[in-house]
């Protein structure tokens, strides 16, 4: 077993989750303010949310926190069929950075595998979540595993990418979103990308 961030203070160590496709683990209102839960919801702004994904045997599930929900999305997928879909768009990014000079004519082959491996990955490891966070204007997504270094704003189902929808952020754990610093609202941005590929 794998364990999960949120798990202690939400769930007794070594239960398994619930059976149901997604069910309310917790009430930040009604747990005690020094928990886990209740501290990272309080965290959040408005429109925020959390996504830590977790794995039990072969099965892939989540938390989703917000201010005033915690919920549980029991078997998002096989974690088997995750990982050989992680590792199949990970080739496929591998084989675009060579360039487009190198591609030559599989370009367009490529791209639209590429969209392929998108999409299935999104069905799998998101697909199941997006009607409880489609409201939430900013997501920080916990990953486990394989899912760590997966380009989650670039999923895409087939309606935009999730940047398209959403501010994403990586965590490496839940309860590091509590200690977090003040957004800076000075509105500068530094972007850089190497435009020689």
């Amino acid at each position: 077993r794998r364990g999960l961030a949120l798990e202690g203070p939400l769930r007794p160590s070594g239960e398994r989750p619930g059976d149901g496709p997604a069910e309310n683990v917790a009430d930040p209102a009604a747990n005690p303010r020094d928990s886990l839960g209740a501290v990272v919801a309080e965290a959040l702004g408005e429109n925020e949310a959390i996504v830590e994904y977790g794995v039990v045997d072969d099965e892939l599930f989540a938390f989703v926190v917000d201010r005033s929900d915690i919920t549980l999305h029991r078997r998002l997928g096989s974690w088997r069929e995750v990982v050989h879909a992680v590792q199949g768009l990970r080739f496929q990014i591998e084989t675009l950075r060579r360039g487009h000079a190198a591609l030559g004519t599989q370009r367009d082959a490529l791209r639209e595998r590429m969209r392929g491996r998108l999409a299935r990955v999104h069905q799998l490891v998101w697909q199941p979540l997006e009607t409880r966070v489609r409201a939430c204007g900013a997501l920080f997504i916990v990953p486990h595993g394989i899912l760590h270094g997966l380009p989650f704003a670039a999923l895409d189902g087939g309606e935009g990418a999730l940047f398209d929808r959403h501010l994403i952020g990586l965590a490496p754990n839940a309860a590091s979103l509590a200690q977090r610093p003040p957004p800076r609202r000075d509105g500068t941005v530094l972007l850089m990308g190497d435009t020689r590929r």
